[in-house]
């Protein structure tokens, strides 16, 4: 989340400091018609549809229609359906957010929501 903002605390192109990443082969991210993604790092093979703002995407992340994601970070092949409003939440690979549920919260005195690897969150969870 560090990197996040518009004066992050790293510099990813610093040459003193370089880091290096494992490039997928995936394809590019996408986002679509009314897909809305502001302050992310959003890495390929990630499909936004709907909202995503100050938070991080990785791999094959997904984000349906009408779905908001914010302060939150997506693990690998993370999925978000249409509808779902993930708050302030790290979301394990895998893991999947069903329609219309909302998780997390705006209260940062409250812990962050973590969901583990390939877990499905349903109403009511």
């Amino acid at each position: 989340m560090d990197l996040l903002g518009p004066n992050p605390a790293f510099d990813l192109y610093s040459e003193d400091f370089p880091i290096m990443s494992n490039a997928s082969t995936r394809p590019p991210a996408f986002v679509g018609r009314d897909g809305d993604v502001d302050d992310c790092l959003v890495a390929n093979g990630v499909q936004v549809y709907g909202k995503a703002k100050h938070s991080i995407l990785s791999v094959d992340a997904y984000v349906g229609e009408h779905a908001t994601v914010v302060d939150s970070v997506l693990l690998p092949g993370a999925v978000v359906k249409n509808g779902a409003h993930v708050v302030r939440a790290i979301l394990g690979e895998n893991s999947v957010v069903e329609e219309n549920v909302n998780l997390g919260s705006v209260d940062s005195t409250k812990d962050t929501a973590v969901i583990g690897n390939d877990v499905v969150v349903g109403k009511g969870e």
